[in-house]
């Protein structure tokens, strides 16, 4: 499938298709750059084959390296040794009945659950602890005293 741009070559600004590879697609940027192919060499029956807009594009990727970026910051990078960066300017949001990951997460913020959060079996929601002694509280502060003590917190 294509999506139309308005190319300017030849001195003409004209609608052309743009073909795009399977699973990915966007929308240049007016001053994008486009490799335009004119088919049978009939400039009336030219597609764009390729957009690219230097102005966004990711410097100081290595080698093997592929990234796909917006002109906002946003990109995935798929980094040498198996690394997948993600940088998002706002959030990244997923849509899936599940989620399923192995290995560790590490957060560097608060992790917030709508309904419950489970961990090692236990809910947080749901968890509690019973307690046997004898607690009583005054104003700004609480006293716990085990069973068989005397009564008096050393």
């Amino acid at each position: 499938m294509f999506e139309w741009v308005t190319v300017s070559h030849f001195g003409i600004e004209c609608f052309k298709k743009q073909f795009q590879q399977y699973g990915f697609t966007s929308v240049p940027q007016a001053g994008a750059e486009c490799v335009v192919v004119c088919v049978d060499g009939r400039r009336e029956h030219a597609i764009v084959i390729a957009t690219e807009d230097r102005r966004y594009r990711i410097r100081n990727l290595e080698n093997g390296e592929v990234a796909i970026y917006t002109d906002q910051g946003d990109k995935i990078v798929l980094k040498r040794g198996g690394t997948i960066a993600v940088t998002a300017s706002t959030k990244v949001e997923i849509t899936s009945p599940s989620v399923t990951m192995s290995g560790n997460l590490t957060v560097d913020g608060t992790i917030t659950g709508t309904t419950d959060v489970v961990g090692g079996g236990k809910s947080l929601k749901n968890h509690t602890h019973s307690v046997s002694g004898t607690v009583s509280s005054a104003p700004g502060s609480v006293t716990f005293v085990p069973p068989g003590t005397t009564g008096s917190p050393t």
